[in-house]
């Protein structure tokens, strides 16, 4: 996930701007002045409070208090017509602003030593495609934060580095369904995500790296086969590089594997450029074996911790 932190910055600029009109106007005992700098308040919190919705932070400790509604606020400040009601704005406006840049701080932090930010997500159908993206790119972040800690997951197994992925996800999307070894079509998944009726609406499919048959040919076959039904079309395949040094030979292989394999299934692949800022990040996009009238994409994320 990345945070907005240009757009929350710019924010706390504008909290700042306004709570030095909200000073001058106490010190010139200026109301018509202070009704204007309560209006800029109201606009600036509501802008705060989209932004943070847009983002899927509606429900995180670090941004979730600036989703509330000021309404009963303005209820007491209004209409301004002492300097005890422009003295109680500036007190909201400092503590609106002053809680904002402790927690653009926090969750600066957080994130760059790689814990989760909680995303805001509950779904009664499927994954849209950004949203899809958003869960895609989720991994990609946390494999990072596994490469610049690699010497933690050299000596696990897919399954339980399955499982810290796994957590990370039940985290960040605390109101889905995020499980591992659980059924869904003819087998048992790595990741599976359930929305709020208990559809499946992602699957994921983790192998260590130990060459195309393993890694690419027995995984899709896992993947497309076996666990994908007629309803399924948003798939990952993660893969772990734990021993291979030539990372270029591993994400080449991987990639010609990929379409190799799809290509026999005679389902007309084709690579996307799609992902260009992230490494190791690679998208694809498919006919579905098992429905005509849906397409499946598949991101094909390699987390190297060799």
């Amino acid at each position: 996930m990345e945070l907005p932190l240009k757009e929350l910055n710019e924010l706390v600029e504008v909290f700042n701007e306004i709570l030095n009109d909200a000073e001058k106007a106490k010190a010139d005992n200026n109301y018509e002045a202070a009704e204007k700098v309560k209006d800029a308040y109201y606009e600036c919190s509501v802008k705060l409070a989209k932004l943070i919705i847009a983002k899927g932070l509606g429900e995180s400790e670090h941004f979730g208090v600036h989703t509330v509604n000021i309404a009963y606020q303005m209820e007491e400040i209004t209409p301004i017509n002492s300097k005890n009601k422009i003295t109680k704005l500036i007190g909201y406006i400092k503590e609106v602003k002053n809680e904002l840049r402790r927690d653009i701080d926090k969750a600066k932090y957080d994130f760059e030593i790689g814990l989760p930010i909680t995303r805001n997500l509950h779904l009664k159908k499927s994954l849209s495609i950004p949203e899809y993206d958003n869960i895609i790119i989720d991994i990609h972040n946390y494999g990072l934060n596994m490469t610049s800690t690699r010497k933690t997951y050299l000596n696990l197994g897919e399954e339980d580095i399955r499982n810290t992925i796994l957590n990370t996800l039940n985290t960040i999307y605390p109101a889905l369904k995020g499980t591992g070894e659980s059924f869904n079509g003819e087998g048992k998944t790595d990741i599976l995500i359930k929305n709020e009726n208990f559809e499946s609406i992602f699957i994921g499919e983790c192998k260590l790296w130990k060459g195309v048959e393993y890694s690419v040919n027995d995984g899709l076959e896992q993947l497309l086969e076996r666990y994908t039904t007629a309803n399924d079309s948003k798939l990952s395949l993660i893969v772990f590089n734990k021993e291979n040094d030539d990372i270029k030979l591993v994400e080449q292989r991987l990639k010609e594997g990929v379409m190799t394999f799809l290509t026999k299934l005679k389902l007309k692949p084709r690579h996307i450029i799609k992902y260009t800022e992230y490494k190791n990040l690679f998208y694809f996009e498919c006919e579905h074996n098992k429905n005509s009238d849906i397409s499946i994409r598949l991101s094909v994320i390699l987390i190297n911790i060799n």
